[in-house]
């Protein structure tokens, strides 16, 4: 009888932990979010990764931290991504110290 109390517990407990998750997660990417520059990124992908970090932000004020975690992400993967979308790069060679 116990287990059963104890297992009954542990579901109940359990259960909001789901959701909570999804709005931890939500809000640790549009954290790591804002220690980005988006300025850094052409015009193409910056409108993209903004778009993506609107519709992020719009997600989680509704409370549909799945959608907030998509777009969210998609920002991350757009900003981290190596490649022509950062202005920062350099064209040619990296043989300019020599």
């Amino acid at each position: 009888m116990k287990r059963l109390i104890l297992s009954a517990g542990v579901i109940l407990l359990a259960s909001p932990l789901a959701f909570a998750s999804d709005a931890q997660i939500c809000n640790t990417h549009l954290e790591e979010l804002q220690g980005h520059d988006v300025e850094k990124l052409r015009k193409p992908s910056r409108h993209q990764v903004e778009n993506h970090i609107e519709l992020a932000k719009k997600a989680e004020e509704s409370g549909d931290y799945k959608n907030c975690i998509i777009h969210a992400s998609k920002a991350l993967q757009e900003l981290e991504a190596p490649g022509p979308p950062h202005t920062s790069e350099r064209g040619g060679s990296d043989n300019s110290n020599r």
